[in-house]
């Protein structure tokens, strides 16, 4: 575990008897980055011996609902004529965000991805507590469920 923690905080760690192996998930995808760039995408062995095959895989069926959060926010009922960089400047108040995506052939929609899952979940419970407007409008906003089934995609 201290192997893995000095590259940041763990979201999780738990073994999983389907994949044989220990799943271990951090809050900042920049982490996760730093760690394999460090390992060099090479096999590495933790205290003790326990030898680990270090590499990004898809979150599994398993995961629990609030685990489906990797930090991209699905905006919908935006005007479309908000640019990027105001979407930009209305979610950077709850954390740096990796990037913004339109939606192919849906204007008023947007995928706003954040680097540390805990600031979209805090673009979340802020949109559920006193929602959330740009302009005018208020905004829907979802958790991009990519990986579970859902229409969302990544280009």
């Amino acid at each position: 575990l201290e192997a893995l923690s000095k590259y940041g905080e763990l979201r999780s760690l738990e073994y999983n008897s389907e994949l044989g192996g220990w799943i271990a998930s951090f809050f900042d995808i920049r982490n996760a980055k730093d760690m394999m760039k460090s390992l060099k995408y090479r096999n590495f062995a933790l205290d003790g011996g326990c030898k680990v095959n270090a590499r990004y895989i898809k979150p599994p069926n398993f995961l629990k609902e609030q685990e489906y959060n990797q930090g991209i926010l699905v905006v919908f009922n935006l005007s479309s004529s908000v640019t990027n960089d105001e979407l930009e400047k209305a979610f950077s108040k709850f954390g740096e965000i990796r990037g913004i995506r339109c939606t192919p052939n849906k204007s008023f929609h947007r995928f706003v991805e954040f680097f540390d899952v805990r600031d979209a979940q805090m673009v979340m419970e802020e949109s559920s507590k006193n929602g959330i407007s740009l302009g005018y409008k208020p905004l829907k906003i979802e958790v991009s469920d990519m990986f579970k089934g859902g229409k969302a995609q990544r280009k």
